[in-house]
């Protein structure tokens, strides 16, 4: 087994370093492999790094252990918890529950941790110890690790160096301005200015946003009932920053994934997930169909000025396992323990804290 393939895998499948089962003969058959259904979340697109990686797995740990996995749907984050509930209730045209699938804690706490498998089985403290402590807690539900952290992010914001760079040379502008809210939304003008009407930044969860800008400047509670409320001033000014820039032309929100309209040259920036950095392409390809190196320029997500309480969200979800699927058992004892490669606490976001102290169901947001 080559072992830098291994660890690449198990940074996203976590699964893949689970501990053998203390020595014990595996039922495994490399003449015969046991296969495995999984859903992920990542990438709807036409190619996916997931399955990439998945195929690399079973080109070579999975051929050699007996084992392969089998991508039967791949969805998003928003719609795998209802596909799954339909499955599990056996709807009409809906697929057979997985083996192993993407899932938030919600989704695995409507599933019922009854049906689930406890990764604690599976993995030692001492392995577990490896990986961000708040990330690992966020799968945990009645002391049952339901759900192992797979991947993890924040929000940054992305640009087209080869366009800033122009950007930068004629008004001076400087990264460091994007510190703040102020800031963005100053540069987000200038650039307004200086493109001829181009809006600046395309936003992926503006909502998100707003909330954030507002509990920074001390906003307490957003919601009043089901919804926002209204009569919070700090909210409602938050709210309306956003809302001038986006009438202004300065932002825009984006159309699904705010990294097509940077790499079509459409916007300057995108606001979005860190986890975009994957579906950015080395050139942007402009509407004349020329191109140029993106150069890829990363900011931090901004902070409302001069906020003691700068809050960064977390985002992601994590892999579960349907309980009670012997193929589940078989792959966790096939594959020896190996250190978590991106999760590790050395590897844990140091600009700011996660958004663990807000609100409840302001965490569900994320």
């Amino acid at each position: 087994m080559e072992r830098r393939t291994f660890l690449k895998l198990a940074a996203l499948v976590p699964g893949l370093a689970l501990a053998g089962c203390g020595g014990s003969k595996t039922l495994l058959s490399p003449k015969d492999p046991t296969m495995l259904s999984i859903w992920h979340v990542y990438g709807e697109q036409a190619d996916s790094p997931m399955n990439r990686l998945l195929t690399e797995f079973n080109d070579t740990v999975g051929r050699e252990k007996g084992i392969l996995l089998n991508v039967t749907n791949m969805t998003n984050s928003a719609a795998i918890g209802g596909q799954l509930q339909d499955a599990k209730a056996g709807k009409p045209g809906a697929l057979d529950l997985p083996d192993l699938f993407s899932a938030h804690s919600a989704d695995a706490s409507a599933l019922g941790i009854e049906n689930l498998v406890d990764w604690n089985d599976w993995f030692t403290a001492e392995d577990m110890a490896a990986y961000v402590p708040g990330f690992v807690q966020d799968g945990i539900i009645d002391g049952k690790q339901v759900v192992f952290p797979v991947s993890k992010s924040t929000q940054l914001i992305f640009l087209n160096g080869s366009q800033y760079a122009r950007f930068a040379a004629d008004t001076g502008a400087q990264l460091s301005t994007l510190a703040t809210w102020d800031g963005f939304f100053e540069m987000a003008g200038a650039y307004r200015q200086w493109s001829q009407g181009k809006p600046f930044c395309a936003l992926d969860y503006p909502l998100r946003l707003v909330e954030l800008n507002a509990l920074e400047q001390g906003s307490g509670e957003l919601y009043k009932g089901s919804w926002y409320d209204l009569t919070n001033e700090t909210f409602r000014a938050s709210w309306m920053e956003f809302a001038r820039a986006l009438v202004q032309g300065d932002i825009l929100v984006s159309d699904l994934y705010s990294n097509t309209q940077v790499m079509t040259g459409e916007t300057l920036a995108g606001l979005s997930s860190s986890a975009a950095i994957l579906y950015y392409n080395d050139f942007v390809t402009y509407p004349d169909n020329t191109t140029e190196p993106t150069d890829l320029l990363l900011a931090p997500l901004p902070h409302a000025a001069g906020t003691a309480t700068p809050l960064m969200p977390q985002a992601g979800v994590g892999l579960s396992a349907a309980g009670g699927a012997a193929g589940v058992d078989l792959w966790c004892g096939a594959v020896p323990v190996c250190q978590p490669a991106q999760h590790q606490k050395g590897h844990q976001p140091q600009s700011a804290d996660p958004v663990f102290g807000v609100p409840e169901r302001y965490g569900a947001l994320f």
